[in-house]
């Protein structure tokens, strides 16, 4: 496999990962070499090549011209190949330089002989022919539910850097269909004029949804089919997190046309809005979940204090 192709299929897993970095990209490049020999002397001499397995130290000094650097810090690892290994990427190993072996998954604490070396499915994956390798490259990807994790996290972070995309539409996309797959839609507050835009008519008639709240309508509106199991969701551009007074009157008002709700989501676009707002004002209810669409691959439960 020449490098220009290696380097393309690389930037394209490490983007659909949302892991893609200059350091990381020249990391897995790196572990590809098979002609720069070993940098444990012994291992050369009996023909292992850097591919064969590279200490951080190594790596680094690897990289590091072709990133137009002098040299870079060790700490760096915990940025550059922990997220590779969680992904399948990178494993751990041990080289033996007395028995002339490298061995995967070994790791000796505090020895200089750890190493990082390309998971073989991984590479195997890299060095795939054009006819073939989107079917093994998505095989691939949904293989772990961490590289599933990250997937969901790139195109959650992606929909959620669009500044001209309603925080609701991005929900829509994707937080109900990842989170909430048992739900079906059957409302959503975003008609223009008309508080119940006509596509929802007949689910808020036949649900009896009660969109007669004094307070402010949920943004969107769940419900489990053929069942009267409903999930609220509200998107917070400015305000209007689910607060425990909202909750308890959504709880009541529900309830009261014989539906009941499994769940409540409050999401916001970005870390720093959640920060920003719950620093300010601490309203999100206990018991309900909370959804940042940057962080899109997982969602948090505000869990109460128990009494001791």
């Amino acid at each position: 496999m020449d490098r220009d192709t290696a380097r393309v299929r690389i930037k394209q897993i490490l983007e659909r990962l949302g892991l893609l970095t200059p350091e990381r990209e020249e990391t897995i490049l790196a572990l590809l070499d098979d002609e720069t020999p070993s940098d444990f002397r012994s291992l050369a001499e009996k023909g292992f090549t850097f591919a064969s397995g590279a200490t951080t130290r190594q790596i680094l000094d690897y990289i590091a011209p072709r990133l137009g650097k002098e040299r870079m810090d060790r700490e760096l690892r915990d940025y550059i190949m922990l997220p590779l290994r969680e992904v399948g990427i990178l494993l751990k190993g041990y080289a033996d330089t007395k028995e002339g072996r490298v061995v995967p998954h070994f790791w000796e604490p505090k020895s200089p002989n750890n190493v990082y070396m390309l998971n073989p499915e991984f590479r195997a994956l890299l060095e795939r022919s054009d006819i073939g390798f989107e079917d093994a490259l998505h095989a691939w990807e949904s293989a772990t539910d961490e590289r599933r994790h990250r997937i969901a996290s790139a195109e959650a972070a992606t929909f959620a850097s669009g500044k001209d995309d309603r925080l609701v539409s991005v929900a829509l996309a994707a937080y109900c269909p990842r989170f909430l797959p048992v739900y079906k839609v059957v409302f959503v507050d975003d008609a223009d004029g008309q508080r119940i835009a006509p596509k929802w008519r007949d689910s808020v008639e036949r649900l009896g949804l009660p969109l007669d709240l004094a307070s402010r309508w949920p943004d969107i509106i769940l419900n489990a089919p053929e069942t009267n199991r409903c999930w609220i969701v509200d998107c917070v551009e400015t305000d209007g997190e689910v607060d425990p007074v909202r909750h308890q009157e959504i709880l009541e008002a529900f309830e009261s046309r014989g539906l009941t709700i499994d769940g409540f989501t409050t999401v916001y676009r970005t870390a720093r809005r959640f920060a920003e707002r719950q620093s300010q004002v601490d309203n999100i209810a206990p018991d309900t979940y909370i959804w940042i669409a940057e962080l899109g691959g997982g969602q948090f439960r505000k869990e109460p204090l128990k009494q001791v």
